[in-house]
């Protein structure tokens, strides 16, 4: 073992700028956000799931938002940092939302964590983290408390374990193999399985390359079985839904994984959801300070008290097809490249998107843009070095690619697809962290970031 590989992989973060810039602007933002919920009405469901956790024989049927197979317990212990905050008198959205700070956070640590390990300088990785961090969409749904902030835990968990166990630092690998398993396995469904798909085709092109089944591969295999024989429930279920997929031709594959009804699936093409529901609640929080900014920005109109009708907006039939997507089928493969396209490409800024609000998001497409280059030069750099490609690049690009088809299949509207698609930026910083150049020297003091 390198001296590299002995150095300490964690470090204060305290120390880390980025970091303490991190917490403060999503601290601030949910300060003042208040009790909105209009930019992800689904909010309301987790925050019902919340009140009613700990009372006795809680059941998660009637509620919108963990499906019915999601462990209880496993829902009690995540959520309880959350609950200890609402001892202490902070209301229980704010604490949800804090808690979701905070695993967003230890997202972004383990990630630094990767970067200082292999001595990262080279400042293509440090860009590309700060523009990630500050796209208006993944902001909002790390500060949110939906179930976002779980997957990108189980998401940088897993990477940091792959980078870890490459090193041959099994003990840690394995408890953060282990922990991004579990948090993504019992957060949705249907990416635990493309998560399982994605070290499968990691084995298969190691085991070729190498031309045997190296030591390492049952770390990996023992933490994805893990999650599974502790919730046999999620387990049957997941395994009827990779069945179906083959059997049926056009099955909705998020709907077969994390189940009917869910409050994420029902989503609208209308463009003026948001805004009415925004103005609904602005109105109805006139003092919150997000209400006072709205209203003075003119993106909602305050209500006029002799109003008694609520107005309906009728909608352009060419702006609903501009926000819709029009899935392909896995049995018909040349189908997924054009939905594939729109995808990671839609909304497009500078032209009319049906609502305010998809056109200040259809912005953030230009910094996409610019990663989806980013990382294309990156690759580029690394097949012309000829250097040995990381088992990490290997997973997180077939799961990237994965991600990608699946979306394909089951996307329908591009508000959703949106916001789906900050999945794609834990494993993109991974790809474009391995991409890069070994580092000549290395120090195994920590450097703030």
């Amino acid at each position: 073992m390198t001296e590299k590989d002995r150095a300490p992989f964690f470090f204060n973060p305290l120390r880390s700028r980025i970091l303490l810039v991190f917490v403060l602007a999503h601290l601030g933002f949910a300060l003042v956000l208040g009790e909105i919920y209009a930019f992800a009405p689904d909010e309301g469901g987790y925050l019902g799931i919340f009140n009613e956790l700990y009372s006795r024989h809680f059941s998660l049927a009637g509620h919108l938002g963990w499906v019915g197979t999601t462990p209880i317990w496993y829902l009690q212990i995540i959520y309880m940092p959350a609950k200890l905050l609402t001892y202490l008198g902070i209301p229980s959205y704010f604490a949800l939302r804090l808690l979701a700070m905070t695993l967003s956070g230890i997202s972004v640590y383990l990630i630094l964590c990767i970067a200082k390990h292999q001595a990262s300088r080279e400042k293509f990785f440090w860009k590309a983290l700060i523009a990630v961090l500050f796209i208006p969409t993944a902001f909002f749904w790390m500060t949110l408390s939906l179930r976002e902030e779980f997957l990108f835990l189980g998401l940088s968990s897993f990477c940091a374990g792959l980078y870890l166990l490459n090193r041959e630092r099994q003990r840690l690998a394995l408890f953060l193999l282990a922990l991004g398993a579990f948090s993504v396995c019992n957060t949705k469904g249907y990416l635990f399985v493309l998560m399982v798909f994605a070290v499968v085709a990691l084995i298969l092109i190691r085991t070729i390359l190498r031309r045997h089944f190296v030591g390492a591969h049952s770390v990996l295999i023992l933490a994805i079985v893990l999650p599974l024989f502790f919730s046999p429930a999620t387990a049957k279920s997941l395994a009827t839904a990779v069945a179906g997929q083959f059997t049926t031709k056009h099955g909705t594959l998020i709907t077969a994984f994390d189940g009917a009804g869910t409050s994420e699936q029902i989503s609208s093409t209308s463009g003026s959801t948001t805004t009415q529901a925004l103005a609904a609640e602005v109105n109805a929080h006139p003092d919150n300070i997000f209400s006072k900014l709205a209203l003075k920005a003119k993106l909602v109109e305050k209500a006029k008290p002799s109003s008694t009708t609520t107005s309906t907006v009728t909608q352009d039939p060419k702006r609903v097809a501009r926000l819709s997507l029009q899935p392909g089928h896995l049995h018909e493969p040349l189908t997924l490249f054009a939905p594939s396209a729109r995808f990671l490409i839609l909304p497009s800024p500078f032209i009319d998107n049906g609502s305010k609000f998809q056109n200040l998001g259809s912005l953030e497409e230009v910094i996409w843009w610019g990663l989806y280059l980013l990382l294309a030069f990156m690759i580029y750099r690394l097949i012309r070095s000829h250097r040995k490609i990381d088992d990490l690049f290997i997973w997180a690009g077939a799961y990237s690619v994965f991600f990608i088809i699946i979306s394909a299949v089951t996307e329908i509207n591009v508000g959703t697809a949106l916001r789906h698609r900050s999945i794609l930026l834990i494993p993109m910083l991974a790809m474009i962290l391995m991409c890069q150049e070994p580092a000549k020297v290395v120090s195994v003091k920590s450097v703030s970031a």
